[in-house]
C-alpha cells in the first residue's frame, strides 16, 4: 500500500460533498450528470455513495478533506441488471435476487495506482470508516459492474 493510501479515509458522502463529487465525476467520466443526480447521491437511500478522502489542513489550521475517489452503488434485483451483466452471475441465482450494482467507480488521475479502489473492497483497510464488504453481504448474492474505471 502506498503512503497516500495509508492516509486515505473512506466515508459516506454528505450534502456538502456535492461540488467535490461533481469535480471528480467531470474528471473521471465522459458524461455530464444532472444536478438532481448529485443531490440524490448524498440525500437519498437509493444510492450507496462512499468517498475516498485525503485529510489536510487549511492555511488557518482547520482540518478538511479532499475527495480523491468515489464508488456509487445501488441495490437492484438481478432481473433489472443489463442482460450482459447477468451473464457473469451463476445461472441458478433467481432473477428476484438482490445484488449490489456498481454504477460508478472512479479515482482522480493524480491518485490512481495508489490502492484506493482496493480499499473500497478490503475489510479493515487503514482509514476505513465504513466496512464496505459487510454492506455487500447477503441477501446480496453478487456484484454487477456497470462502470469500472
Amino acid at each position: 500500500m502506498s503512503d497516500v493510501a495509508g492516509a486515505i479515509e473512506l466515508r459516506f458522502a454528505r450534502r456538502n460533498d456535492i461540488r467535490s463529487i461533481q469535480r471528480l465525476c467531470s474528471e473521471c467520466f465522459p458524461v455530464h450528470y444532472p444536478d438532481s443526480w448529485y443531490a440524490d447521491l448524498v440525500s437519498t437511500a437509493k444510492y450507496l455513495t462512499i468517498l475516498a478522502t485525503l485529510p489536510m489542513r487549511t492555511s488557518t489550521g482547520e482540518r478538511e478533506s479532499s475527495v480523491v475517489g468515489m464508488i456509487v452503488a445501488e441495490y437492484r434485483t438481478l432481473s433489472s441488471c443489463k442482460v450482459i451483466d447477468r451473464t457473469i452471475i451463476h445461472p441458478r441465482l433467481a432473477t428476484k435476487s438482490f445484488v449490489m450494482y456498481i454504477l460508478s467507480l472512479g479515482v482522480t488521475s493524480q491518485f490512481r495506482n495508489c490502492g484506493i479502489v482496493k480499499m473500497f473492497f478490503t475489510p479493515g483497510s487503514t482509514g476505513v470508516v465504513v466496512d464496505l464488504v459487510s454492506l455487500f453481504k447477503p441477501p446480496l448474492a453478487w456484484l454487477c459492474f456497470y462502470l469500472l474505471l
